[in-house]
């Protein structure tokens, strides 16, 4: 899995001797290049314009000073957009926003990415460009929020310069191949296409399309077809309901602090459809968001109901986050052949949301219960944005329960060779063999000891070195 053996005899880009010696990486600590099965480059993207607060120590005194500086600096009639509002510590209103601008739309985006906070100049910004929105004073959630979301979006050409800069970050991090989990504007697939035909594509990426990209007519299915070395378009993703944090993830029982029960965002019938629509146009995966265990369950209702009739067709049916499966959700995936795509880092939840849900924060991410059923795992980021090897950790020695911990080596594989399995790439990448890809991600120490820094030294993609922390801090 990981040692700190030399790796070398690399030859067009494929390892062909992984124990013989090699200068630049003598005596440092090598793994297999991670993929990252759930995350959203070309989404966050943007925030290399806009304001990105995600992960920011500050208080909302302080974010309030960043802001006003911004929408100082921003055109009058035109958007700030603010990554990053965790409800948990800053308490954002819409008068708060007003008192920052009259004369500038504030778009602030929670943390979760399914809901947020408009100020009284970017409802009237939203409404001069035609855009209907429903809003509790200025809050907007699920599909309201995606309204928006899409409202403020770059063009293609800040896309194009956006996802390679976006990209080397993830280097950073390791990551050598990314699923990226909601392509929802044309621009945003366009950029990709034209980045990989130009051959700026330095990241294997497999695209699931957002369904509101369905009318798209022949502007979607020329990317569908779109045959390049470095995208692919892969499949559908669908939201059967919304995240903790807002109080959307659909419940089978009300949020122990009075928030209801969440609810279903996409119905049974129009995932039906959906799910019809993208077999008819060639896409082999269907990946459904759902993260309470009532979304969960209508997630393996459609997988139960639909797989057999689909199955020349769909290839994979992936269940995105997973957070609170039952006993029989779980068996349900084992015995169909379904995907568990979860992000390890979210075990933190069971440390943030007690007050949301009571006891049931213990019953988040049964890593272990999953992985020992036989079901198919893979880990994602979801761009939160912690890395796979934090992600690891979280699976391993930061896991709050034991449902919740696996070992190294097999938080390891989820984010390694079991999502190039997934993508049909399993005989050539994921691992450090003999005939597979050569993509390394070298650090200077065991990444994986508690005591370590476990920031990537270097990564290296088909045998080429893409991102050297050295050079990239002289």
């Amino acid at each position: 899995m990981i040692d700190n053996r030399s790796i070398s005899a690399i030859s067009d880009g494929e390892i062909i001797a992984p124990d013989a010696e090699i200068s630049d990486l003598s005596g440092a600590w090598v793994m297999p290049g991670f993929e990252d099965a759930h995350t959203h480059p070309a989404g966050r993207a943007r925030t290399l314009k806009e304001l990105d607060l995600r992960n920011k120590d500050i208080t909302w005194t302080e974010a309030t000073e960043i802001i006003r500086n911004k929408a100082q600096q921003t055109p009058i009639g035109e958007f700030v957009v603010c990554h990053g509002w965790n409800a948990e510590k800053w308490n954002v209103n819409r008068s708060e926003l007003d008192r920052l601008s009259s004369d500038r739309g504030i778009f602030m985006i929670n943390i979760s990415y399914h809901g947020g906070m408009l100020n009284s100049c970017a409802l009237k910004i939203l409404k001069r460009d035609d855009v209907s929105l429903e809003h509790s004073n200025g809050f907007v959630s699920e599909l309201e929020y995606q309204k928006v979301f899409i409202a403020t979006s770059p063009n293609m050409e800040a896309y194009m310069r956006f996802i390679p800069e976006y990209h080397k970050r993830m280097f950073a991090l390791g990551i050598v191949a990314a699923h990226d989990m909601n392509v929802a504007t044309l621009e945003q697939l366009t950029a990709y296409g034209r980045l990989d035909e130009a051959g700026q594509l330095k990241m294997r990426t497999f695209i699931y399309l957002n369904p509101c990209l369905f009318d798209k007519g022949k502007d979607l299915t020329k990317y569908i077809s779109h045959k390049g070395k470095m995208m692919e378009v892969r499949g559908l993703k669908l939201f059967l309901d919304g995240a903790i944090g807002t109080h959307t993830a659909a419940l089978t029982s009300d949020y122990s602090d009075g928030h209801g029960a969440g609810h279903i965002r996409t119905n049974y019938d129009e995932c039906a459809r959906l799910i019809s629509k993208a077999a008819g146009l060639g896409l082999q995966d269907i990946a459904m968001h759902c993260i309470g265990d009532a979304g969960v369950a209508l997630a393996v209702k459609l997988f139960e109901d639909l797989r057999d009739k689909y199955s020349g067709k769909i290839k994979s049916w992936r269940f995105e986050h997973f957070e609170l499966p039952d006993a029989r959700a779980i068996d349900s995936l084992k015995h169909g052949g379904g995907i568990a795509s979860m992000q390890p880092n979210f075990s933190w939840d069971a440390l943030n949301y007690a007050k949301s849900l009571g006891d049931r924060v213990w019953k988040i991410n049964p890593l272990k219960q999953i992985l020992s059923a036989g079901v198919s795992l893979v880990f994602g980021s979801d761009d939160m944005p912690s890395g796979p090897i934090e992600g690891i950790r979280w699976a391993t020695s930061l896991a709050p329960s034991e449902t919740q911990r696996l070992t190294e080596e097999e938080s390891v594989a989820a984010y390694t060779h079991s999502p190039a399995l997934i993508t049909g790439a399993g005989a050539s990448r994921g691992k450090i063999e003999k005939g597979f890809e050569a993509n390394l991600a070298v650090f200077a120490e065991n990444p994986l000891d508690k005591q370590s820094d476990h920031k990537v030294s270097q990564l290296w993609i088909h045998g080429k070195k893409v991102f050297d922390q050295i050079e990239s801090n002289p």
